[in-house]
This record gives structure tokens, sequence and C-alpha cells, in this order.
């Protein structure tokens, strides 16, 4: 069974993130004793096990307050993040927390928020975190007067590897986050990025809410980019995180969130029923080879997506560096947008596989077809099947396509995209080993067969012979010149 983490602990005012400082109530000061909780639990200036200075609340929700601290042995800012007591009375919260810490704290990845130290003052648990100055992903997204900032696709680079090689890591230890967003996509003062609230779900969720929360109508994760499997209370895996970081890849490129709706219910909705909006549509830089794999990476099943976040992430690179990206380090959304006219895209990548001697072998029925150089960037359909494909750029791979919606006709012009035909047959079309053996065998026969006929021919012709020995005598040279 997999063990799901996720840290909880969402503040209320959205978009509040661990590196966002805010302005908090000073109280008394007691290094000697320990932090007291009250009704609004504002620690501020209190000490909490005699080492962490609280320095101000950065956020609090329905699991628990999120403050920033010093740690007075080393000197360095750290976040300190305490359970709520609804929480803490809960049966089997401390044993979990006993059980569950020792896994988190061992937890180690270079682009993954440490967890640093896990204790207890009073019986009041409270977890010690990495802190980054930086800022978060969804800061750099919100602009002047609220306007959502549209970056380019360039700055992916910076960024999505190494947060997609992070999830991969944890999805290998059996631990899902369920609640990948720009908010939790952090930068410290180098603009290394670090993903951040990856743990303690199995500490604050009780066992209930855990397993089933979507059954009870708790679902765990923020609407705007929780995976439909998790929404329909589904079995899930490390794909749910995928489809997460694409849309926040989505939401970094248009400056929108697919999903959002009037409500948070609606929203959820939205993510299993609707079809997402072309990104071009939004945002006519994005190059169109990235569009289709960010949409791949949002597809509402599963096993349509990349088998992990770092192949999702490669893509997208891939993607990026063999178009023409904009040039634009970043450009302003308004509210009234022009509406730009582009089809939307009905067919999607499903699979990707290597060329392989000038061959690849179709996804649709396996037949070995010819990819030679002069067909990198060309679409088109498998002549034995119709499976639709395009070869890359580099001609070292090719992408294999299905509709978005099966059940919606494919438009002429789309259709008319994939109108060439991949094949095996001569002539122009490379043939696998046993058939180009067999015809240069046909070949060489032919050439056998035409000389003895010839000869025969001579022999049996006396004119044609004599002819022959005269031209042949013309064409050696006499001595002397």
């Amino acid at each position: 069974m997999s063990r799901i983490v996720f840290l909880a602990l969402p503040p209320d005012d959205e978009g509040m993130s661990p590196s966002t400082e805010t302005r908090a109530r000073p109280v008394a000061t007691d290094p000697s004793g320990d932090a007291r909780e009250s009704n609004g639990i504002d620690l501020t200036g209190q000490y909490i096990a005699g080492r962490y200075q609280v320095v101000g609340m950065l956020g609090r929700g329905s699991m628990g307050y999120v403050y920033r601290a010093l740690d007075q042995n080393l000197q360095t800012d750290v976040v300190l993040k305490i359970p709520s007591e609804a929480r803490r009375k809960h049966a089997g919260f401390l044993q979990r927390f006993r059980q569950e810490s020792k896994f988190l704290v061992q937890l180690r990845h270079p682009h993954i928020i440490s967890i640093l130290d896990v204790g207890q003052f009073d019986e009041v648990p409270f977890f010690v975190m990495q802190y980054v100055a930086g800022g978060a992903l969804d800061t750099q997204l919100r602009g002047k007067q609220g306007k959502r900032r549209i970056l380019s696709p360039r700055t992916l680079q910076k960024w999505l590897p190494q947060i997609a090689a992070a999830l991969d890591f944890m999805h290998a230890q059996d631990c899902i986050h369920r609640d990948v967003k720009p908010a939790n996509i952090l930068f410290d003062r180098g603009g290394n990025p670090y993903l951040s609230d990856f743990g303690l779900s199995k500490i604050l969720l009780t066992a209930e809410e855990d397993s089933s929360s979507t059954a009870a109508g708790a679902v765990i994760g923020t609407p705007n980019y929780v995976a439909p499997e998790l929404v329909l209370g589904k079995e899930f895996d490390g794909s749910a995180d995928q489809y997460s970081l694409a849309i926040s890849v989505y939401e970094t490129l248009t400056g929108v969130l697919p999903f959002e709706g009037a409500t948070a219910s609606a929203t959820m909705v939205n993510q299993v029923r609707n079809r997402p909006q072309d990104p071009r549509e939004i945002n006519p830089r994005i190059p169109n080879e990235l569009a289709e794999v960010i949409l791949r990476g949002m597809s509402k099943r599963a096993d349509r997506r990349y088998p992990s976040c770092s192949d999702f992430a490669d893509a997208c690179l891939e993607a990026l560096n063999s178009s023409e990206a904009s040039n634009s380090s970043e450009s302003w959304l308004s509210s009234g947008a022009t509406t730009i006219s582009h089809d939307v895209p009905q067919f999607i990548p499903d699979a990707r596989r290597k060329v392989k001697q000038g061959r690849v072998k179709c996804k649709g029925c396996e037949t070995p077809l010819a990819i030679p150089s002069k067909l990198a960037g060309k679409k088109g359909r498998c002549g034995k099947c119709g499976q639709r494909m395009q070869v890359a750029r580099n001609a070292k791979n090719v992408e294999f396509y299905v509709p978005l919606d099966p059940s919606l006709k494919p438009s002429a012009s789309q259709d008319a995209e994939f109108a060439f035909v991949f094949s095996q047959k001569a002539f122009g079309y490379e043939f696998n080993a046993m058939q180009a053996l067999s015809v240069v065998g046909v070949l060489l026969t032919l050439i056998i067969v035409g000389s003895v006929v010839a000869t025969i021919f001579l022999q049996h012709d006396p004119d044609a012979a004599k002819a022959n020995r005269v031209n042949q005598g013309q064409m050696i040279p006499r001595e002397g010149g």
C-alpha cells in the first residue's frame, strides 16, 4: 500500500507560502518557558522547546498554523508548523506523529523542503522545516494590481525538471504529494527551486480522511489543481501529481486556471468533465509541440499521461528546444484580452517510440515503418492501420496521437494534417532487412539471367557476334596512337 504523504496546513488566504512574511501581533516573550496556545494561537515572540523563537505567523488553516521562527542554536531562519487543537485531540494522533515523523525526517532531496526537526512542548507536537526566502512561483505569477502574469516558456527550464525529479523521488518512496501547485514551488535567493508541503498527511489526517476522503466529500488537495481520479475517489498514484504539475505549467504560460469554477465544487466537477481550452488560444507564443505535451499531462485518464513526472518535464523541454519559443521574458494578461482564433487540438500525443536504424514500429499495429531523416517533423498516419503520428524534428523519435475526445468527429482541417502515409512499400520508402535482401536477390538474379541470355544470343547469331567483335576491336587503342 502506498504511503500517502501530503502536508496540509493550507493558509486561509490563498497564495500565502512559508516564504511570505506577514506581520503578527507581538506577545510576551519567555525564553525559559514554552509557548501557550490561545484561540488566536499567536505565538509571536515566544520560544518553542527553548530553542525556536517565533518571529511571526505565515498562515493558518483547518490543519494548523505556520510560523517563521529563528533557530537560536544555529542562528538561522526556519519554518515552524503546529497542528490545530482539533487535530491533536483526535484518537491516535500522537501515535501517528511518533511513527511517521521518523520517516519524514530521514527523507532528503536537494529540491524538497526538508523537515529539520520534530518535537513536542506541553504535549503539543511541532515540525521544523527549511526556510527559503526567494518567494513562490505563485508570487511570480501575480503582477501589479492583481493582474496575472504570463511567463515565457523558457522559464520552465529554471524549475520544471528539478520539481519533476523531486516528485519522482518521493513517488519511489511510495509518497504522493496531492497538492502540487505554484504556491508550493518555492525558490531560494539563488533561484534554486524547491517543492514544499511534502509530508505529514499521515500524521495530520485521520485514517478515514486519508483513505476515503473523496468519498466523504473532502477531497485532499486544491480544487484548481486536483486530478480527476482524486475527485472521483478512485485509486491513484504519482500520475495524479503529474496532472497537477501540468496544470501548474499551463497556468504559468497562460495566466489562466483551466478548470476554475464559481465554487470549489464546480471546479472539481470541471476537473472531471471539461476539456481544457487550448493554451495557444490564450498565449499564441506557446509552441505547438509544447501545448500538446501539456495537454497530454492533463489527460483525464491517468494511463494516457507520461510514465513519470520527469518524462513529462523532458518532453516539455524537448518540445521547447525544438521549436521557436518566445524570446519575450514576460507579458501581461489583462482581463479584457483579445480572443485569438485557433483550432482546438483534437489529437494529443499518447506515446513515443525511438527511431532505430531508420525505422519505428507503429503503436497501432507494430508494423515497422521507414523514417528517413528527410521526414523530420512530418505528420502522417500508418499505411496499414491508420495510426496518426508525427516524426520529431531531429527524426530520433515518433509521437503517436489519439483523439482528445473519441466521441467527436475530427475536423477536416485537423485530419488533413495527418494525410501523409508512412509505409514500407517501394519506391521512396525503406524496406526492412528481409525485404531488402529479397529485392537485392531478385535484382542479382535478373542481372545474371540477362547476361546468360545475351551470351547465348550472341553465340547463335553470327552477324551479331561479328558486330560485337568489331565494336570491341574499336574500343582497344592501337599501339603508337
